[in-house]
């Protein structure tokens, strides 16, 4: 039997993002102060690619000087083309495709706008209460509680 769920019961609906034309320093910035590690990238109100922690280091790793690399655009860093999901996708396929595309964080859309994002966390918590539904092992309740407090951060 396949659980059902979709992201849009999932997903996280408060989303931090950035312009295209904000530079590294202040992306980075909300990141720390959000405690989020990818900021969806938007452009005239609609997402065009996503930027994370890692890419602000490797883009600072790989150049001469490294003060200089905050001042880069987020737009010119973000990756591109945007995966991004529907909210009706079943969770276990926006998994395959995360496996597959080997990344971390789907941006949710409906209609060309962005209404959430779906992290691995989100998935594996999903994946502990299908698993021991309908009565979930007291300690895994705990750990399940604990990730989603962690989350709240």
């Amino acid at each position: 039997m396949k659980p059902e769920g979709t992201v849009g019961s999932i997903l996280t609906k408060t989303v931090v993002t950035v312009d295209s034309s904000e530079i590294l320093r202040t992306a980075l910035k909300r990141m720390l102060k959000e405690n989020v590690g990818s900021l969806p990238v938007m452009e005239k109100g609609k997402a065009v690619g996503i930027i994370t922690e890692r890419d602000i280091a490797r883009i600072c790793a790989e150049t001469d000087d490294p003060s200089r690399c905050f001042e880069a655009k987020t737009g010119s860093v973000m990756k591109t083309p945007l995966v991004a999901v529907n909210p009706e996708i079943p969770v276990l396929d926006a998994l395959e495709l995360m496996l597959d595309k080997s990344i971390r964080r789907l941006p949710v859309i409906r209609d060309d706008r962005l209404v959430g994002i779906v992290t691995e966390r989100d998935i594996v918590v999903w994946v502990l209460k299908e698993t021991y539904k309908p009565y979930i092992p007291e300690h895994l309740r705990r750990f399940v509680d604990k990730i989603d407090r962690l989350e709240k951060l």
